[in-house]
């Protein structure tokens, strides 16, 4: 019998907290509510894509000797500027939430996805001479080009890696901005 009051208590309890009202689905449907603004993650992305745009041009500046048409365009000096902008505007929108300051994060991030698109492209279109077989090394000078070779085509394929990012990071932000843009921050 101790044992039948015992689960009678424990049902008891148990269903009282299982139709408490907050875990009970709101009954609201067709209602929208407003979106919070997602401060961590577009400072985050802003953040990022600032660093991604210094480490390309850091590289840029590394290999301007070099006649590839990567530096030929100077896509690593004004897409890694573009990447620097939009990085910078992400970040300040969610310091300052001001209209305008949002309608040109939106346009950098647009920009900066189309750069990181069209700086692909130019990366992909250097790194094909430069995929053939290499001759053996014989002599010191052969053995140099080669190494320059094999490293022209590592540090192509990270600028792609790089860009894929940049064009992910663009667009999620955007996204990212373009949801929150008129939550109750933005106003306030």
């Amino acid at each position: 019998m101790a044992e039948t009051s015992r689960e009678a208590a424990a049902e008891r309890k148990c269903k009282k907290f299982i139709s408490h009202p907050v875990l009970q689905e709101p009954q609201r449907l067709g209602v929208k509510m407003p979106l919070t603004a997602p401060k961590v993650d577009i400072k985050s992305l802003g953040i990022v894509q600032t660093m991604v745009g210094f480490v390309i041009l850091m590289f840029g500046v590394a290999i301007k000797d070099y006649n590839l048409k990567t530096v030929n365009s100077g896509i690593m000096y004004w897409g890694s500027l573009c990447f620097i902008i939009c990085g910078s505007l992400s970040v300040s929108v969610m310091e300052h939430r001001l209209p305008n300051l949002v309608k040109a994060s939106l346009v950098m991030n647009v920009i900066s996805a189309v750069a990181a698109f069209g700086a692909f492209i130019v990366f992909c279109i250097d790194l094909v001479p430069l995929s053939g077989n290499q001759p053996a090394c014989q002599d010191i000078d052969k053995c140099f080009l080669v190494v320059i070779v094999y490293l022209m085509r590592g540090l192509l394929r990270v600028f792609i890696v790089f860009s894929v990012l940049e064009i992910c990071m663009a667009i999620w932000t955007f996204i990212l901005i373009w949801k929150s843009r008129d939550s109750i921050e933005t106003i306030s």
